[in-house]
């Protein structure tokens, strides 16, 4: 969550090793990238543009998690149609797209992302348990779990369901079975 803008946004960041440059307007000498896209629902922008070009490589069980330990070849391309608040318009603009994948990559182990989350905040204060569920591939992967958390329904909900309690200190307990 990116706070410097009105209203907050979200962004993916997508973190890369052991990068190969192949084609580049200034030297990019570094082994490692991160490239942030804002998370946006709109039809054109740069997140869907990212991520319609990856679905092609994809099954349609999988989705970016699949990606891990994959390379991935992507390039900066232009010419997307995309809303410019400024002007008021689409206008043509960049966004990085998927032209392939290779590799069999690393096998996503499927991981219940809210019982991970609720494993995480056993024994923790809010505050120290938001420090770690944010870090997680598993929790960050449901975009539905994590605007929950991020909402603070997700407490809420599980301390309604009797599956989570806190107690006077602010240390949050979870039910065990």
């Amino acid at each position: 969550m990116v706070t410097r803008f009105e209203p907050a946004r979200t962004y993916v960041n997508l973190t890369f090793s052991e990068v190969e440059v192949i084609e580049t307007t200034e030297p990019y000498p570094f082994p490692i990238a991160q490239i942030g896209l804002p998370l946006n629902k709109r039809r054109t922008s740069q997140w869907t543009v990212f991520s319609d070009s990856l679905a092609k490589f994809l099954q349609e069980s999988e989705d970016l998690a699949n990606c891990i330990g994959k390379t991935i070849h992507m390039k900066f391309t232009g010419g997307h149609m995309m809303w410019d608040r400024d002007k008021g318009e689409a206008t043509p603009r960049e966004a990085w797209e998927v032209i392939g994948v290779l590799g069999e990559g690393t096998t996503v182990n499927v991981v219940d992302a809210t019982a991970k989350a609720l494993e995480l905040l056993d024994g923790k204060s809010e505050q120290e348990w938001n420090q770690l569920v944010f870090q997680n591939p598993a929790i960050k992967a449901d975009s539905v779990l994590m605007n929950d958390i991020i909402y603070r329904k997700f407490l809420a909900a599980q301390e309604a369901a009797g599956t989570a309690t806190k107690d006077g200190n602010g240390i949050w307990h979870i039910k065990k079975e």
